[in-house]
């Protein structure tokens, strides 16, 4: 399965990402990984796959090089994250979904 790669931009910082999108989606379920997953992994690839066969769109984020104060994104930073930031990157992801033609049919 061909994966397109994309990027969701904002407060001037970019997570890069994959969407998988069936023909007629019924859903998208959004993936946040972060420091010690691979989200173009084997596991989330078959994942993915599984949800695209049920007619439901995924789009995993890496959430791992993004990190408050300008960490590195290591596992420090998910001991230590900021959860309100991370569920406004999340929000951020949302909202690019609703935006993108694609998706927000």
């Amino acid at each position: 399965m061909q994966e397109p790669f994309v990027s969701v931009t904002f407060d001037e910082r970019q997570l890069n990402g994959v969407l998988l999108l069936p023909e007629r989606a019924v859903g998208v379920v959004l993936f946040a990984h972060g420091a010690g997953d691979d989200y173009h992994g084997e596991a989330p690839q078959a994942t993915s796959g599984d949800f695209v066969r049920a007619g439901i769109a995924t789009l995993r984020l890496d959430q791992s090089s993004i990190a408050p104060g300008g960490g590195d994104g290591s596992h420090t930073y998910f001991v230590h994250a900021d959860i309100v930031q991370l569920a406004r990157q999340l929000e951020q992801a949302l909202a690019w979904l609703k935006g993108n033609p694609a998706t927000r049919k």
